[in-house]
């Protein structure tokens, strides 16, 4: 008797242990995934940023550009709006499979990776 009450100690002791060890690896994996996509997601932030600018930039020269050719500067400007207008009328009419689809496909590979 004594014997099993000694093995059913350790069973549970055992099994505590084993409890705050799934605990802790649970605590560690989390963290891990946190900080992959926190970090994802800031490393996206700049380089969105920075093409955010370079499209800025060049979308005012191009204006400039074309106001010069076609004698009025508000013209290039009107030009290159319709364009955005347009460009933003197709991303819209796309947007789950040109937006939705890849952005979840980004995250759920970096929390399931």
């Amino acid at each position: 008797m004594e014997k099993t009450t000694r093995n059913i100690d350790a069973f549970i002791t055992e099994a505590g242990d084993y409890i705050e060890n799934r605990v802790e690896l649970f605590k560690l994996k989390l963290a891990d995934k946190t900080s992959d996509v926190a970090s994802t997601t800031a490393s996206g932030l700049v380089v969105g940023i920075m093409a955010l600018l370079f499209i800025t930039l060049i979308s005012i020269g191009l204006s400039l550009w074309l106001g010069e050719l076609t004698g009025k500067s508000y013209y290039g400007f009107l030009i290159v709006g319709g364009f955005y207008a347009l460009l933003a009328a197709i991303i819209y009419a796309g947007r789950g499979k040109l937006l939705k689809e890849p952005v979840s496909n980004i995250i759920l590979k970096s929390i399931f990776k």
